[in-house]
This record gives C-alpha cells, structure tokens and sequence, in this order.
C-alpha cells in the first residue's frame, strides 16, 4: 500500500543525488526542476474572511530559467477556496478587535474600576456586523475571563457549530 502525498518520482530523485551526490547532482537537479517543485507562499486573509468563506484569487509568480540560461518570471492568477470556519495552513491578517485561537475569538475588552465594580455592558462589533451586547454584572478582576458560547469562528469539523467568544478584561 502507497502513502499518500508522496511523489514517487522526486522521492527517487532525492536518493539518487543523495547516494550519489558529486557525479548526479546537477543531472538530479534538473530532472527533479522539469516535475516542478512544490510551490509554498504565505497567504494573509482576513479574519472576516475566513469565518465567511470564500473563493480569491492569489497571484503566484515562479522564476523560470530559459534554454539560453536567461530567466523570466511569469504570474498566473490562481483561484483559492477557503471554507468558511476553516482553520487555514494561512496566516489569519492582525485583526483590531479580535485575536483567533482555533475556532474561539478574543476579545480584550478595557474598563474602569468603576465599570467594574458598579456593572456595565459591553458593545462589541462581531465579525458578521451584529452588535454583542455583554452585561458585566460581576466584579471581574484582571486577567479573568468570560465565555460568550456559539459567538466564535465557524467549526469546520462540526457544521453548523461555532467556537466561542472570549472576553478578557484589563483596567
């Protein structure tokens, strides 16, 4: 039985040049070029993107050497999807109001000593534009945390169910 995700060609290759590394390298190096290598760029998408979902287009260039020993670098435009909730092998962008963790948000949330002690609600803008009303009856002191359940990030692996809402509070 063959494991997945393994290309049996460039596998041979590597072993090759390996076992014979001065006298097959360049000859290894050039048939392994002629299968393409595995392309790995960085994709930064935004929070909001990725609990809604989506198809974008990434613009991937790969430097080419011609016959002559010239080289040239051509673009193509590549359509990519990114399921929604997915926990992407991308780099979620900096969000100014969230921070992800898996599929839980948080949300550092700043108030008074007397918010505090006296209760106060909190207005939060969720990623899909609804406004999180949170009532803060308790004294919470620095560093606690509260869990908003189901107001986090879409769960890939259980549709229909969502991460939670994590608030931390600072003075």
């Amino acid at each position: 039985m063959k494991p997945k995700n393994i290309k049996y060609n460039d596998l041979l290759i590597d072993l090759y040049a390996s076992a014979y590394a001065r006298a097959a390298e360049p000859a290894a190096h050039d048939l392994k070029r002629k299968h393409g290598a595995p392309l790995y760029r960085d994709l930064e998408v935004s929070l909001e993107n990725c609990y809604y979902g989506g198809t974008f287009d990434v613009t991937i260039t790969r430097r080419v050497m011609l016959v002559d020993g010239t080289s040239t670098t051509p673009q193509k435009v590549v359509p990519i999807t990114i399921e929604r909730g997915c926990l992407p092998v991308i780099r979620d962008l900096e969000h100014p109001r969230f921070r992800r963790e898996n599929v839980d948000l948080i949300y550092k949330a700043t108030i008074s000593l007397e918010e505090e002690l006296t209760g106060t609600k909190l207005y939060i803008q969720h990623l899909d534009g609804r406004q999180l009303e949170v009532p803060i009856n308790e004294i919470v002191a620095s560093g606690l945390k509260q869990r908003i359940p189901n107001e986090g990030m879409p769960s890939t692996s259980n549709p229909g169910a969502y991460g939670d809402l994590i608030i931390g509070f600072s003075f």
